[in-house]
């Protein structure tokens, strides 16, 4: 189910993330916590398509979940370097820009809160 939420989200011909399509992900993965790494890694997968939409996509759904999942905040820590360099890739004008403003609330995010964590994320 996660996987078709997935791809759902991130087909090119979708212009932004669907704020219902991201509840249904963010709800299947607090109840089944085991999925979070599966999804991680299907959204990484994503990061790799050559087309810059739905690597932006996939990079909105991270960052979303990212900012609520101290479980998903360790998993894109190890491999920062690698995302970044598939968020940043090559592509049209507007996507770079559109890439820089989600790269600059990842580097808010971080810069504010850094690796402190929350009573209940433990």
């Amino acid at each position: 189910r996660i996987k078709k939420l997935v791809d759902a989200a991130t087909r090119p011909s979708v212009v932004s993330l669907d704020p219902k399509v991201l509840e249904e992900i963010k709800k299947i993965l607090k109840a089944t916590p085991r999925v979070i790494h599966e999804t991680w890694l299907w959204l990484y997968q994503k990061l790799r398509v050559k087309h810059s939409q739905v690597r932006l996509l996939a990079f909105a759904i991270l960052h979303e979940l990212f900012m609520r999942s101290k479980a998903f905040r360790d998993l894109t820590c190890e491999a920062l370097t690698s995302v970044l360099d598939l968020v940043v890739a090559p592509g049209t004008v507007p996507d770079a820009h559109r890439f820089r403003t989600a790269l600059m609330a990842f580097k808010h995010r971080h810069k504010a809160h850094g690796s402190a964590r929350t009573e209940a994320e433990g």
